[in-house]
């Protein structure tokens, strides 16, 4: 049955992949991001979908903008079936020890990564509460692994990305009563921009499981880390 996404930082990598699959499968997506009118690859996207794509202004770390977006929302559609918590930010592969990491980038990335992703969650549960099986998808990565902590990844990257986790983990609990299923997405290391030219997936095999796994997200995988198939991570907590 066609479902309503909304997909944060929806203009590259994965936002953008995860987009044009839904599309494909016959979902209406709400694709945001912080310049819509630069987003070129989406304004494309959208010729060519019609009405089944809306294309919003959102400043994740915003929010004003993040109400702003949704009101915008809520006069298009009647309801969110699933929000895609895609937007976030990296400071690259600096693995540098801790002497010489540029600390000028903990709080930006943190801010993004974290309360950017419970602005929007927030603002967006009037809707999720109108759908009958509301998900929230927060996309993490296997960085956030404790147990297997990175060592060529910026420290601010994976730190935001645990904290993320147990956003994911306390949004669960309390959501979960009320019929909102909520997860946090190791979606594999991807050749995006972030992901970087090593990474071992293509764009749209990876995103093509992700838009897929999205629908089989149910009540009993709240609170879980999900690979990209919609399996329980391999990357421990």
């Amino acid at each position: 049955m066609p479902e309503i996404i909304f997909i944060t930082g929806a203009n590259r990598g994965i936002g953008l992949g995860v987009t044009q699959h839904l599309i494909d499968a016959g979902h209406t997506v709400i694709a945001s991001c912080r310049q819509p009118d630069e987003a070129v690859a989406l304004r494309e996207m959208q010729k060519a979908s019609g009405e089944q794509l809306i294309l919003l202004r959102l400043d994740v770390i915003d929010e004003d903008s993040a109400l702003e977006a949704v009101a915008g929302i809520g006069d298009r559609v009647d309801r969110i079936d699933v929000l895609f918590n895609n937007a976030g930010v990296s400071p690259g592969w600096d693995g540098a020890v801790l002497e010489e990491l540029d600390l000028t980038q903990f709080l930006p990335t943190l801010e993004t990564n974290i309360v950017g992703s419970v602005i929007v969650a927030r603002a967006c549960l009037p809707l999720l509460r109108r759908a009958k099986s509301p998900r929230v998808v927060n996309v993490s990565s296997g960085a956030a692994s404790l147990s297997k902590a990175p060592s060529r990844m910026h420290m601010a990257y994976a730190v935001s990305k645990a904290g993320l986790n147990m956003v994911t983990r306390m949004m669960a609990k309390q959501l979960g009563p009320e019929g909102i299923t909520v997860v946090s997405l190791q979606p594999g290391w991807i050749k995006t921009d972030m992901g970087g030219p090593e990474a071992d997936l293509e764009v749209d095999d990876a995103t093509s499981d992700i838009a897929a796994m999205l629908g089989r997200i149910t009540a009993k995988d709240n609170g879980d880390f999900l690979d990209r198939f919609g399996k329980r991570s391999d990357y421990a907590w």
